[in-house]
């Protein structure tokens, strides 16, 4: 039941997407649609989907979304290394917090 409903969401946001030419909206549904793979467990169609996305002004996102696919994936030395690209190009005091939390998590 939540696979079908998990699907359901991801074909109605790549046809929303479709449709939309704003580039921040268009990141934000891609971003929506990552999370639907990452729930979903295919990490694989979601490091293949992150590769193909134009990140500029928006590569801290996608870097520290990058983190958590390989994270999730058990790929933890991959996402230490998005993680802490992600810090790099990071503004926010409080997202920079976040990812240091995950960097400090997965060295335990």
């Amino acid at each position: 039941m939540k696979l079908n409903k998990l699907n359901h969401s991801k074909k109605i946001l790549n046809i929303i997407e479709k449709t939309i030419t704003e580039k921040n909206l268009k990141n934000i549904i891609k971003l929506k649609i990552l999370d639907i793979e990452i729930e979903k467990k295919e990490f694989k169609k979601a490091e293949k989907m992150i590769s193909k996305i134009k990140k500029k002004d928006w590569e801290n996102i996608f870097m520290n979304k990058k983190g958590d696919i390989y994270f999730f994936g058990k790929k933890n030395k991959l996402a230490l290394i998005n993680w802490k690209k992600s810090l790099k190009y990071q503004i926010d005091n409080k997202s920079k917090e976040i990812i240091k939390m995950k960097i400090q998590k997965l060295n335990k």
